[in-house]
């Protein structure tokens, strides 16, 4: 009998109960990842960003202000800075080669599967606004 009861109570949470429901449980279960999602990066941010303010008090990190990702590049040393100029290189290799890669899956699966402009075209834009972005600072960088 309480075995019965224990394998009642492990179903309740799954579709198997509900047949005519499984997009809906589908559906809930997908916005409670996505909010535990948003909740775990919000605090790790925050648990982050008070840990840095302790370790280093004359360049804390300011959420409120405007230009808090600027003043923090300020105040960091050639070094660091010299450190952040390769990161950001490399990121943006890294996003380039993976936007290129993510436009030849989609044309595969477009061919292949049911042909979808949206995607291809969203990529696309994504792809033309990181260039941009990187030779318009590249120009800049050079006029000075």
């Amino acid at each position: 009998m309480n075995q019965t009861r224990n394998d009642k109570l492990s179903l309740l949470p799954s579709s198997r109960d509900l047949p005519k429901s499984t997009n809906l449980f589908t559906l809930g279960n997908l916005v409670a990842a996505c909010i535990s999602v948003i909740i775990v990066v919000v605090v790790l941010q925050n648990v982050t960003i008070k840990r840095y303010n302790r370790y280093f008090p004359d360049r804390a990190l300011d959420l409120n202000s405007r230009n808090m990702q600027k003043n923090h590049f300020e105040k960091l040393d050639e070094g660091e800075k010299w450190i952040v100029y390769r990161a950001a290189y490399r990121s943006f290799q890294m996003l380039n080669l993976l936007l290129g890669v993510g436009m030849a899956a989609l044309v595969v699966y477009s061919i292949l599967f049911s042909f979808a402009a949206f995607p291809i075209i969203l990529v696309s834009v994504i792809w033309i606004i990181n260039i941009g972005v990187y030779f318009r600072e590249t120009y800049r960088a050079q006029k000075q």
